[in-house]
């Protein structure tokens, strides 16, 4: 739900830089067509300066939307580029959490039951999901864990995403801090 939320959140801002780009370009038509005729129509000295600046404002503008143009277009294409990466992201981790339920010989309904602990429902949750007794729950969890050879719903998560985390182990620092002694 919460990826729906976000999906149609990131469509949303899209969607309103898209208007207001479409809206400063037709500004920028505007003042530009505005300040072209008004200097083909012949002005004064006076009004030159006036007219001139107009037109340069005009082109300012019209530099602006086609950068909007530019940014949205990046952003859209960035957001795909996001979109397609956490496609593969989940593809990859269903795959390997249905690899890790066939190592475990996970039954089918312990699988949806570990599948609701690694998304960290608790028991009365996962009870109410499936429409089970928590008793029933507790029972397909303890032999879950079991089967995982894991002792706690974190350790259950751990296990899955194990393969997912490249861990620096930490090392000793390569020199000893030198110790100052005082002497009497």
């Amino acid at each position: 739900m919460k990826q729906q939320a976000t999906r149609s959140s990131g469509k949303h801002w899209l969607t309103v830089i898209a208007l207001i780009v479409i809206i400063q370009a037709v500004a920028a038509a505007f003042f530009l067509m505005d300040a072209v005729l008004d200097i083909a129509v012949g002005v004064q000295v006076m009004d030159a300066f006036y007219h001139g600046f107009e037109l340069l404002v005009a082109i300012a503008l019209v530099a602006g939307v086609v950068m909007g143009m530019l940014v949205l277009r990046r952003l859209i294409a960035e957001a795909k580029q996001r979109e397609r990466t956490m496609a593969l992201a989940r593809g990859a981790l269903a795959a390997i959490v249905e690899q890790r339920f066939a190592e475990w010989g996970l039954t089918e309904a312990e699988s949806e039951v570990a599948l609701f602990a690694v998304k960290g429902y608790g028991i009365a949750e996962i009870a109410r999901l499936r429409d089970a007794a928590t008793g029933t729950v507790r029972a397909q969890l303890s032999r879950i864990y079991v089967k995982a050879g894991v002792t706690s719903q974190a350790m259950l998560i751990g296990g899955l995403i194990d393969e997912f985390i490249d861990v620096v182990p930490v090392r000793e620092p390569k020199s000893k801090p030198v110790q100052m002694s005082r002497s009497a």
